[in-house]
């Protein structure tokens, strides 16, 4: 029996210690796709401050194209990237529901396991405490039946 619960122990934490580390690996994903997004919003804010406008200097039609075509670009790049951290973020949020179903299983078994132990011990304990109250009593019949002899 004991063999079993410990390879239910160390099946249950090899399946935890896998989620933990596909759940880091999701966050740090997040964070990457993050980084990139932020990157590319403080690019488009940069470029646009410090682009030349129709105000500040004449631009021929086909720079003024090219300025909006690039802008428009960018614009696109960062609501691809929005809408990866939006996925990204639900797969790590998964990830982590994952992770935690995982540890609460894990505990769930050791506590399994706290009960049967301590369940072990106290028949243990009746059983000695048995054992001992059944040889008092047979000594206690054996002094009385020793001492009217």
């Amino acid at each position: 029996m004991k063999n079993t619960f410990e390879f239910l122990v160390d099946n249950a934490r090899t399946v935890r210690d896998s989620a933990a580390r596909a759940n880091e690996a999701a966050l740090g994903l997040v964070r990457d796709c993050q980084g990139t997004l932020n990157q590319l919003v403080q690019y488009r804010t940069d470029y646009l401050a410090n682009a030349p406008t129709s105000r500040t200097q004449p631009m021929s039609p086909d720079l003024l194209a090219q300025y909006h075509g690039f802008v428009a670009r960018l614009d696109t790049a960062i609501q691809v990237q929005q809408a990866e951290l939006e996925r990204r973020t639900l797969f790590a949020a998964a990830a982590t529901q994952r992770l935690m179903a995982q540890q609460k299983r894990l505990r769930s078994i050791e506590a399994l396991i706290t009960r049967q132990n301590a369940a072990h011990q106290a028949r243990a304990a009746q059983q000695e405490q048995r054992a001992s109250d059944e040889f008092a009593a047979r000594r206690g019949f054996h002094m009385t039946a020793g001492g009217a002899a």
